[in-house]
């Protein structure tokens, strides 16, 4: 079979073709065009489906009239020039801005970010890839069924120009492998294991074998007996709960309205020493880099926390400009290259990129061999209900062990977790050698992370 025609599309004409619009109409303009090109091929128990294609593609217009934004998208090329007037026509009524659209200035260059291997697979080699993470799974036992999971595969795109003389163009491949697998006949358990990547440098085999290694650890779960004890959450547990608390903490406009917990705290302790936190646009290779945002401004290495000390915060332009000033974190305000949209169909607003979190690391089996009594948590569920501004948060997981007398003793059926995880990073024990990349709306590079006294309910 040939291999997926990878689009061509240029994204740059179409925008110029907005803005020209808009120059002809006398108003200041913005356009943003993206592209999302996929393949998929899907594991459904002993089947794999090859090569669904899809993609994703449109352009999205701000104008700025009389200090008032309008915004308008379309899919259709041929509709662009009624998109332009109908973003003026909403500008009517839209909310003032004071920020000028960014100029065009030099970019900083990223390496990593595009790799040929993955735009260029042949159909027949995605068959090959899945297959190693059905084959992974049943390594581990010929009785785990895999339901779902799989490879995808494609290419992300986005342009923008405006009537500032900003013309930039962003192209990055992504990959990832994925496997839920499922143990058991009556008291079935399953897990789910994901690895996402720029490049093809995925270990397919160990996708598989890892998900079906852990549903057959979870065999036999007990049940707990509540109270404050030590909790260990994996990379995956702790990227989810950190996306809904404490990385939306460190939005500049959350503070600057009181939304987070953070405000007035600049140049305080938040966390123990030893511990930095940043939000690197820049890291090579990243998920969530580019050379610049999705609003144009030039990407940038934002220290957030450093020895456990809160050192600063994200903005977007808008947010820079409002707010900068009254968080006295930069002078004179600025974007920290954080202005990010969902899609072409909104407009920018404040979103966190490749978070990582850094300091003196220890190895996670002597983590475990320093804890009497705790959890080792592997998945959450429930962390959108979290709250934001605090960061207080009950969570279940249904992924977890019992560690007793420096030992992973047994599984651990389900337990409810609460807390404050914004408290919770001063009471750190250590951090785990075991720093992984997880995926999602935000690109998280960290590690486990043992939290002492923490409530956990059976």
């Amino acid at each position: 079979m040939a291999r997926p025609k990878v689009p061509g599309r240029d994204l740059v004409p179409l925008c110029r073709r907005a803005v020209k619009e808009a120059q002809r109409l006398g108003v200041e303009a913005e356009a943003f065009a993206s592209m999302a090109w996929e393949v998929e091929t899907e594991i459904d128990g002993s089947n794999i489906t090859i090569g669904a294609e899809s993609m994703d593609f449109g352009v999205g217009v701000r104008v700025i009239k009389d200090k008032r934004l309008g915004f308008a998208y379309t899919s259709v090329p041929k509709d662009i020039p009624r998109t332009v007037r109908n973003a003026l026509s909403a500008s009517r009524l839209g909310v003032r801005v004071d920020n000028p659209l960014p100029s065009m200035t030099k970019l900083p260059d990223v390496r990593g970010l595009i790799h040929d291997e993955v735009m260029h697979i042949e159909t027949e080699r995605g068959f090959e890839l899945t297959r190693e993470v059905l084959e992974g799974a049943r390594s581990v036992s010929k009785d785990i069924h895999v339901p779902s999971g799989g490879l995808y595969y494609g290419i992300e795109r986005f342009a923008i120009v405006n009537t500032n003389g900003l013309e930039v163009d962003h192209v990055g491949t992504v990959a990832s492998a994925s496997a839920n697998a499922v143990a058991g006949e009556g008291d079935k358990t399953s897990a789910y294991e994901s690895v996402t990547s720029r490049a093809l440098d995925i270990d397919m085999f160990e996708v598989g074998r890892k998900a079906a290694d852990l549903a057959v650890r979870l065999q036999g779960g007990k049940g707990l007996k509540g109270g404050k004890m030590d909790v260990v959450f994996t990379p995956p547990a702790l990227a989810e709960l950190m996306g809904h608390t404490l990385v939306p903490a460190f939005f500049g406009d959350r503070v600057a309205t009181g939304e987070s917990y953070l405000k007035g705290r600049l140049g305080k302790r938040i966390a123990c020493k030893g511990m930095d936190i940043e939000d690197d646009g820049l890291r090579p290779s990243g998920l969530g880099s580019a050379r610049c945002d999705e609003e144009g401004s030039p990407s940038k290495r934002t220290v957030l926390m450093k020895d456990g000390v809160l050192k600063g915060f994200l903005y977007d332009m808008a947010s820079a400009s409002r707010y900068g000033a009254k968080n006295e974190d930069r002078d004179p305000p600025s974007s920290t290259g954080n202005g990010l949209r969902p899609g072409f169909r909104g407009v920018p607003m404040t979103g966190s990129r490749n978070v990582s979190i850094h300091g003196r690391t220890r190895a996670m089996e002597k983590i475990i061999a320093s804890i009497d009594r705790g959890v080792l948590v592997h998945d959450i569920m429930g962390a959108h209900t979290a709250n934001p501004a605090s960061t207080d948060f009950s969570v279940n997981s249904p992924v977890l062990f019992m560690i007793e007398d420096g030992e992973v003793a047994y599984p651990v059926q389900s337990a409810m977790i609460s807390g404050n995880l914004g408290e919770m990073f001063m009471r750190v024990g250590a951090l785990g050698d075991d720093t992984r990349c997880v995926a999602g709306g935000t690109a998280y590079y960290i590690p486990s992370v043992w939290f002492r006294n923490v409530q956990v309910t059976g």
